[in-house]
């Protein structure tokens, strides 16, 4: 059991000496250093998710989250209008890119996945 403790401790402490150096501070409660790659070097840290941005494609090259059974809520929040992520250094995409299109602005991070708090199910409504 020792050698199991001293193998995780192991693995956890250099991984937290590996973090993402992009983005916000993370926190010690999240799996956030768990990240994959970033080919654009612009990784964006909001409260409940993370993503790495693409600027020639105006969008999230991947969303990453973490879903625990504490999460899960069938709480129906009011549905925000999709607003300008302005943690997005070059500038995200405004809605308006998606009028007439063909294509519906969606959800890279699911707002039924963060419905436990009212700030966390805002938060997916950022154009990124």
């Amino acid at each position: 059991m020792i050698g199991i403790y001293s193998y995780d401790y192991f693995l956890e402490t250099n991984a937290k000496t590996e973090i993402v150096s992009e983005g916000a501070t993370l926190k010690e409660n999240t799996n956030a250093y768990y990240l994959p790659t970033s080919t654009t070097n612009q990784i964006i840290h909001h409260k409940n998710y993370s993503l790495s941005y693409s600027e020639p494609h105006e969008q999230a090259e991947w969303v990453a989250y973490e879903l625990k059974a504490s999460h899960i809520s069938s709480t129906n929040h009011k549905r925000p209008y999709f607003e300008i992520d302005n943690a997005v250094k070059t500038g995200a995409a405004h809605w308006n890119n998606y009028k007439q299109s063909g294509y519906d602005k969606g959800h890279l991070c699911p707002a039924g996945d963060r419905r436990f708090t009212q700030e966390a199910h805002d938060e997916t409504f950022f154009n990124e």
